[in-house]
Parts: structure tokens; C-alpha cells; sequence
């Protein structure tokens, strides 16, 4: 019988170290997020533009259709990571208004 551990280790492997990598991808877009909400808060912005959101998403559903990834996939994730960054700067300014 195959042991699947070991079958599957050199794929794991590289699973593992692409999502290192993704994740890293992740941080770098948070440490710009956090420079766009400080001018957002410096120049009384509102915290969604839905126009950009939508922008975003739309732009994002086509990339991934061109590399045959789901589109819907795409929106999901970046729905999620959009709605994480707005609430953290939601947080953020309730915590400096408090």
C-alpha cells in the first residue's frame, strides 16, 4: 500500500512554501492599506468607496478568468480581504476617537 504522506510530500512542500509566500504577499498589502487609511483619515475620507470596491472586485473576477481561475473565487477572496481591511480601519478609528 502507498503511504500518502509520502506520495504527496514534494507537492506539500511546495503548497506550503507558495502559501508562505502568498502570505507575505498579504503583509505587503496591509502595510499599504495602512498608509492609504492614514490619508483617508487625514483628508476626512469615508472609509469604503464602493465604486473603488466594485472596481476592484470586477477587475480582479477578469484577471482571474484570464488565468483560468474562477472569477467567483477571486470575488469571495477579495471580498473577504476588502471587508477585513474595512473593518480594521473602522476599529482603528474608533480606537483614536475613543
Amino acid at each position: 500500500m502507498v503511504n500518502r504522506d509520502v506520495v504527496l510530500k514534494d507537492l506539500r512542500d511546495e503548497l506550503d512554501a507558495l502559501d508562505d509566500r502568498i502570505l507575505a504577499l498579504f503583509a505587503e498589502r496591509y502595510r499599504i492599506r495602512d498608509r492609504v487609511m492614514a490619508l483617508k483619515i487625514a483628508h476626512d475620507m469615508p472609509i469604503i468607496a464602493q465604486d473603488r470596491v466594485e472596481a476592484i472586485l470586477s477587475r480582479l473576477e477578469a484577471r482571474a478568468a484570464a488565468l483560468n481561475i474562477p472569477p467567483e473565487f477571486a470575488r469571495a477572496l477579495y471580498s473577504l480581504v476588502l471587508d477585513y481591511s474595512h473593518k480594521y480601519e473602522e476599529e482603528f478609528r474608533n480606537r483614536k476617537a475613543g
